[in-house]
């Protein structure tokens, strides 16, 4: 049980924190225009990439638990 409770709230922390993420998209994308900039986009888009994988990665896993009968 305790497993599943860190599960959930690592799925829903990733949710949220991806949600914020990409809330500033715009913001983020017109950053890349500007040289000074470009490592904000670059750290930003990085860590939208690291959310997207942990929620695709954590419902695989789940999925692949789920369907393996004991």
């Amino acid at each position: 049980l305790a497993a599943f409770i860190r599960v959930l709230i690592a799925y829903t922390t990733a949710i949220v924190a991806l949600s914020f993420s990409l809330m500033f998209a715009p913001v983020m994308i017109a950053s890349l225009l500007f040289s000074r900039t470009n490592l904000i986009f670059f750290g930003w888009m990085k860590s939208v990439i690291s959310y997207t994988l942990e929620v695709l990665l954590i419902t695989y896993f789940v999925f692949i638990m789920g369907s393996i009968s004991v």
